[in-house]
């Protein structure tokens, strides 16, 4: 094992390692860290920098190379010697000197030695042999609607149908609770129901049901107007609500941010609504009840935020 091999192998044991003659070598913990530009994560390291004030022999060098080459302790110290003058030798005539596996010693214009440290090698005995490693783009999938998204809606033949149930099962629901003794009020109920005859019941269905029904049932005369109401509603319960998505985050803390920004900005309605199935917590601008309208809130939108989408639920 030559001197350089020596020297590398005591900075890892070390935290100070001196040339006698020359200056010493001293290093200190280094975290991990992530170079952005490149792209690369480095693991915790030694940082080593070069002292040409250090010239004292310690005895570290030259009793660590005779023990290792099995030679005298002057011997040792002889080849020491005959190594700083080759490193002043070098750095006099080519300015640059490299000391393999620990880095490079260049001399400037104002007779200052400066240090590279040999990147590619770690020095730290925790993490002997580890490396820099490449970083790969986080590509985060979620289920955005499309732009345009296409609002589902009830066919005219489904809503007819629809209606037609709501308006059987109503009345009869009522005829089943209260109970009468003559069959002219079950004509009433009916008569009623013929308001609607062309939508809702066929003849045959209507047959059927005078046929059937039991005549010590009491029914009062329904109330259309009442019926259609009660559909209203429950139809408008039925509506979806759309939100322009502003963002997604995993951290809550990252979307009030957000949520914060945006209502600094005039969107005095954006909020938090949930988690998507990703776990997410998803930011709005708004929410809008008609379609159309949050589609061209959404057109407006984009100009300023490319990455804006709605979401109908």
């Amino acid at each position: 094992m030559n001197i350089e091999q020596i020297i590398s192998l005591l900075i890892h044991k070390f935290d100070c390692v001196i040339i006698p003659g020359f200056g010493g070598f001293i290093s200190e913990y280094k975290n991990a860290y992530v170079e952005k530009d490149s792209n690369f994560i480095f693991p915790p390291n030694k940082q080593i920098a070069f002292n040409k004030n250090l010239l004292h022999n310690d005895g570290l060098l030259i009793n660590e190379l005779a023990s290792l080459q099995r030679t005298s302790y002057k011997e040792a110290e002889v080849k020491v010697s005959l190594f700083v003058e080759s490193l002043n030798d070098n750095l006099n005539l080519h300015k640059k000197v490299n000391i393999k596996g620990v880095g490079d010693l260049i001399l400037s214009e104002d007779n200052t030695i400066l240090f590279s440290q040999n990147e590619s090698k770690n020095f730290l005995l925790d993490n002997y042999g580890t490396c820099k490693i490449k970083l790969s783009e986080i590509k985060r999938t979620d289920n955005k609607k499309e732009l345009n998204p296409k609002i589902k809606t009830l066919k005219p033949s489904q809503y007819r149908n629809w209606l037609k149930a709501a308006a059987i099962i109503i009345p009869l629901i009522t005829l089943s609770i209260i109970g009468i003794n003559q069959q002219s009020q079950i004509e009433k109920v009916m008569a009623n129901l013929n308001l609607i005859d062309n939508i809702l019941i066929d003849d045959n269905y209507k047959a059927n049901l005078t046929n059937n029904l039991d005549y010590n049932v009491y029914s009062p005369a329904i109330n259309i107007q009442s019926v259609m109401k009660n559909v209203n509603l429950n139809m408008k319960a039925e509506e979806k609500s759309h939100y322009i998505i502003a963002g997604a985050f995993q951290s809550k803390k990252n979307a009030y941010k957000l949520v914060k920004k945006l209502q600094k900005n005039n969107f005095k309605n954006a909020r938090i609504i949930g988690k998507s199935k990703s776990n997410l917590y998803r930011v709005c601008y708004s929410d809008y009840s008609d379609p159309q309208e949050a589609i061209i809130s959404l057109k407006r939108i984009k100009n300023k935020n490319s990455s804006a989408w709605l979401l109908s639920i």
